[in-house]
C-alpha cells in the first residue's frame, strides 16, 4: 500500500465530510445522556431539595455514558489522522464502543469523579479568595492538578482505544506522557481552549436565530475538532514511549538497545507480577512475568 503523505490536519479539511458524521453522532449521544440526566435532577431536586450547583453529582452521571460513547469518536479520529486510512466511519464507531464498554466503562467515571471534585474544589476555593487571600495557594494548587487531570485526559481515550494495556498501567503511561510532553501538551491545551471560548463566547454574544445556529455547530463540530488536535498531537509522542500501533490495534515495540536489553535483565530481575514495565522511558512487556501471558 502506497504511504499517504498528508500530515494530519491536511487530513481534517479534506476528509471532513467523511469525519463530521461522526462527530455529530457523538454529540447527539452526548446531549441525550445529559438531558437525561439532568432532567433526573430536576426530579429528584422537588423530592430532595438538592438543587443548583450540589446537584452535579446527579446530573454529571451522564458523563460515564458519554465517555463510553467517546471511546468510538477517538477510533475513527485515528483512523483519519494517524493512520490515514479513510474507513467507513459507522461501523468502526458502533464497533469500537461495542468493544471498548469495560475500558472506558472506569475511565467515564474518572471523569465524573475528577470533574465534580474540581468543580467544588475550585469554586470552594475561589468563594474563601474573599476571606482570606491564603486559599489562594490552595486554588493555584488545585488548578494546577485540574490542568494536569486534563492534559491527561488528551492521552487516556487514546490509549485504552489502542493498546491492550491493564488499567493501572494506561493511567501510569498518562501521568508520564503528561509530564514529559509539556510544551506539546500546553500548545494542545491551549488549541482546544481556544476553539471551546470562542464558541461560547458566540453563544453568548449571538441572539435568535443565530445563537440557535452557534449552538448547532459548535455541537456538531466542537468536539470532533477537539479530538481530532488531541490525538494529531499527542500520537507520536505516545507511540514513541508506549510502543509503535497498526492499523490492526496491536502493541508493537521498538527494537531495545544493548544498554536497554542490559537495564531490563537487571530492572526485572525481581519483577514477576507486571505485564509491562517502563525502560528508558518506554513502557515494554516484562520478559519475567509469570503465569498467563499479558494480553
Amino acid at each position: 500500500m502506497k504511504e499517504n503523505k498528508q500530515t494530519a490536519f491536511s487530513v481534517f479539511f479534506t476528509q471532513l465530510h467523511k469525519l463530521l458524521p461522526a462527530g455529530m453522532l457523538f454529540s447527539v449521544l452526548a446531549v441525550i445522556f445529559m438531558t437525561l440526566t439532568i432532567g433526573l435532577s430536576a426530579i429528584l431536586a422537588q423530592s430532595t431539595g438538592i438543587k443548583g450547583f450540589n446537584s452535579i453529582f446527579i446530573w454529571a452521571l451522564g458523563l460515564i455514558p458519554t465517555t463510553i460513547c467517546y471511546s468510538g469518536l477517538v477510533k475513527v479520529v485515528r483512523k483519519y489522522a494517524v493512520e490515514k486510512e479513510f474507513v467507513p466511519v459507522f461501523p468502526l464507531y458502533l464497533r469500537t464502543v461495542g468493544d471498548n464498554i469495560k475500558g472506558f466503562l472506569l475511565l467515564g467515571i474518572f471523569v465524573y469523579l475528577i470533574s465534580c471534585c474540581s468543580f467544588y474544589s475550585l469554586l470552594f476555593y475561589f468563594s474563601m479568595l474573599r476571606a482570606n487571600r491564603a486559599f489562594g495557594i490552595a486554588l493555584t494548587a488545585y488548578s494546577f492538578f485540574t490542568l494536569m487531570m486534563i492534559v491527561m485526559l488528551f492521552y487516556l481515550p487514546l490509549l485504552t482505544v489502542t493498546y491492550e494495556l491493564r488499567y493501572r498501567d494506561i493511567f501510569k503511561n498518562a501521568v508520564y506522557l503528561a509530564f514529559k510532553k509539556p510544551v506539546k501538551n500546553l500548545l494542545t491545551f491551549l488549541m482546544s481552549a481556544a476553539l471551546i471560548g470562542g464558541s461560547v463566547v458566540g453563544i453568548l454574544f449571538s441572539q435568535g436565530a443565530l445563537r440557535i445556529v452557534i449552538i448547532v455547530v459548535a455541537a456538531a463540530v466542537v468536539p470532533l475538532t477537539v479530538t481530532y488536535i488531541a490525538v494529531a498531537m499527542v500520537s507520536k509522542g505516545m507511540q514513541e514511549v508506549v510502543g509503535y500501533f497498526t492499523g490492526e490495534n496491536r502493541l508493537s515495540v521498538k527494537p531495545l538497545s544493548e544498554s536497554e536489553k542490559e537495564e531490563l535483565i537487571e530492572r526485572t530481575s525481581d519483577n514477576t507480577e507486571d505485564d509491562y514495565i517502563f525502560v528508558n522511558g518506554r513502557m515494554i512487556r516484562n520478559p519475567n512475568k509469570k503465569g498467563e501471558e499479558s494480553k
